[in-house]
């Protein structure tokens, strides 16, 4: 079976190296954090401290977020560039549907914004590891996790017909795990729910089920963006 390393093993990185693990997978996980290499540890999982391609894996995950610092802008071009030193058949970086501007039209792969600071990230990933795959993630919400949680009671929210452009943790991993078992290379994908509601429907209705104060948008008929995940269901539906 292959071997995979995920780098970052945080909120998404954790439940993905171990629903990785559980489908058969030799699986290895990277964070700093010693109570979660312990955790790691506890499901079977071997876990290691260091972000790095250090030796041989079939494929390679990293869920790190985007670089803040010019350390961590480094950290991802010595994994991409690791990558390719080691020879690795599969690399797979989770970046952000950011990479698209906020402006009212249907977004597929090819309407990135390759000057963004997302396009940046994916233009250094190709430059050190050519067949990278890039899986553009819509906002993430699993478990106690919800942007509701940072709207509620909020005023003057903007934007209150544009729709909404979310994936659930749940969808990311399921994503995730085709793309290793087909070993696709060298393609972009936006991972988003299928469901596109206003955002004014949308969090009403969530904090009113979560039984949190609802958020109060200005009024405005402003859109935006739309992701459009028409080529991943192509691929996989």
């Amino acid at each position: 079976m292959k071997s995979v390393l995920v780098i970052g093993c945080g909120w998404l990185g954790m439940p993905l190296a171990v629903a990785l693990q559980r489908k058969g997978y030799t699986v290895t996980g990277s964070t700093r954090q010693a109570e979660r290499r312990a955790k790691l540890e506890s499901d079977g999982i071997r876990a290691i401290a260091q972000h790095e391609v250090t030796e041989f894996y079939d494929t390679v995950i990293c869920t790190l977020t985007p670089p803040k610092t010019e350390a961590d802008h480094e950290l991802h071009r010595s994994i991409a560039a690791s990558a390719a030193k080691f020879e690795i058949p599969q690399l797979i970086y989770t970046s952000s549907i950011s990479i698209y501007p906020d402006i009212p039209q249907l977004m597929d792969e090819e309407k990135a914004d390759r000057n963004s600071n997302m396009g940046q990230l994916e233009e250094l990933y190709r430059q050190e590891y050519k067949d990278v795959t890039i899986l553009r993630l819509g906002g993430l919400y699993g478990g106690e996790r919800h942007p509701a949680f940072y709207l509620s009671g909020k005023n003057g929210v903007p934007k209150p017909m544009a729709v909404i452009n979310l994936v659930s943790q749940e969808r990311v991993i399921t994503a995730i795990e085709l793309t290793v078992d087909k070993g696709i290379k060298g393609e972009s994908f936006n991972i988003v729910d299928p469901e596109h509601p206003t955002r004014k429907k949308y969090y009403t209705e969530v904090c009113a089920q979560l039984g949190i104060p609802a958020p109060e948008f200005e009024n405005s008929i402003d859109k935006g963006k739309v992701i459009d995940d028409s080529k991943w269901k192509l691929w996989f539906d």
